[in-house]
């Protein structure tokens, strides 16, 4: 009888066991590793939230198999604190670490790195590991740049050296506007830039070796065009070309499927992330919102409306063509003459040069003729902040020609841009002067 009730006392005691294991495992009472933090981050935070991207140092033993890029700078919005902590949880599941290069005017190939390592769980996200999760992605958002500016073409490249060379997969998530205004593909220098077709940027890229390798790297890039601060909101144009410049940058790079890197979700999402506000400052980008379109690039015959080379000019225009088709809204064509003619004459020929652009957009690149306007200025100027045409007269009211020949020029302007606003305002206002 003893022995019986000894082993029923030994099978409780088992069960009891049992469960005390199974709750731990689920509820998460044993604790999970403290995250790993940059070097001399505990001082940072304390003082100012933050940590310099250049003192912090390497601190994960796992495998690196995401990277992410971030810029904390003050023209661009703050990363978005949950698809962080969302990359973090996937990181768990297979015990894997990161890295974060930030992007300033120097990015450092590793700024940050740590473990993802939480206990096993049979159900659910315990208490402690939420916690974990909490801090590490507060410590991504508290890397911060050092150097002024931002340099993306080395950012990216620095981002591709800082995965594990035994990882299987490397996942480099981009938290940037697209703007860089340092290096190579300084855009605070040459602001036209974006003016140029991708496949100019790539082969200038190309010629001074300055594309980065990324042929084994899936990128995933938020916030792009999403600017804030001093940084001027792009056009919807604006942001199409930067867009296609960078689509063109990482296919060259080796990156599969470029035009699927990008996603729209904006890059915060709420006001609860703890990221810091002291921001280094990046010189804001005055990108042109116009295309100017002179007789180098389409030829007119002079004093008239005819291409010299109808070829060449359907040529230039083909990638015009596929921006508005893709943009989908109205585009303004403005013509203008030089000085050296008679006022109804000169407006006469202008309207006739714009009226032949639209031409080879609609007959050859199929663009909607209700997506284009035309307008004619001739020799005349519209009133108003912008000078639509060079004032081509001297003080002797005899044309300069260098500046005569700038104002032969159709221009092709987004109607919902702040030019093409403008534009539109000084049209209907009436107010026009000789220039």
């Amino acid at each position: 009888m003893m022995c019986k009730k000894i082993k029923a006392v030994g099978a409780v005691a088992l069960l009891l066991l049992l469960i005390s294991i199974v709750f731990t495992a689920c509820t998460g009472e044993t604790k999970p590793p403290k995250p790993t933090e940059p070097s001399e981050y505990s001082t940072a935070v304390t003082e100012s939230e933050s940590t310099s991207a250049t003192s912090a140092t390497v601190g994960a033993d796992g495998i690196i198999s995401t990277c992410f890029l971030i810029g904390n700078t003050r023209n661009v919005q703050s990363p978005n604190q949950s698809l962080i902590s969302e990359q973090l949880w996937a990181l768990s599941e297979n015990k894997e670490a990161f890295s974060v290069v930030v992007l300033d005017g120097k990015p450092d190939a590793s700024s940050y790195s740590a473990d993802v390592k939480l206990p096993f769980r049979f159900f659910g996200k315990s208490a402690n590991d939420q916690a974990v999760i909490a801090k590490l992605t507060k410590n991504i958002l508290n890397v911060m740049p050092k150097e002024d500016e931002i340099d993306i073409l080395k950012g990216l490249a620095s981002g591709a050296k800082a995965f594990s060379k035994s990882a299987e997969e490397k996942e480099l998530i981009v938290f940037s506007s697209g703007i860089s205004t340092e290096g190579v593909l300084n855009f605070a220098e040459h602001p036209d830039w974006i003016e140029k077709k991708p496949s100019e940027i790539v082969d200038m890229l190309d010629q001074t070796k300055s594309l980065p390798d990324l042929s084994d790297v899936h990128i995933t890039w938020y916030g792009f065009g999403d600017v804030e601060g001093a940084q001027k909101e792009l056009s919807d144009f604006n942001y199409y070309r930067l867009k296609n410049i960078w689509k063109a940058i990482l296919e060259a790079s080796g990156v599969r499927d470029a035009a699927s890197v990008f996603d729209d979700m904006l890059a915060i999402e709420d006001e609860s992330a703890e990221a810091p506000k002291e921001y280094p400052p990046v010189t804001p980008v005055d990108f042109p919102e116009m295309i100017v379109i002179d007789e180098k690039d389409i030829g007119f015959v002079r004093d008239s409306a005819n291409f010299s080379d109808e070829q060449k000019a359907i040529d230039a225009l083909e990638y015009y063509a596929q921006c508005i088709n893709d943009i989908g809204h109205t585009f303004y064509i403005v013509g203008t003459t030089a000085t050296a003619d008679t006022i109804e004459n000169c407006f006469l020929c202008s309207q006739e040069r714009a009226d032949a652009v639209k031409k080879i957009l609609c007959e050859s690149y199929n663009v909607p003729e209700a997506l284009l306007q035309t307008y004619a200025l001739g020799q005349i100027n519209l009133g108003g902040e912008y000078a639509w045409r060079y004032a081509d007269l001297d003080g002797n009211n005899k044309l300069i020609p260098d500046i005569a020949q700038k104002n032969r020029r159709v221009m092709l302007i987004d109607a919902t841009s702040e030019t093409g606003q403008k534009f539109l305002q000084d049209w209907t206002s009436g107010d026009i002067a000789k220039s």
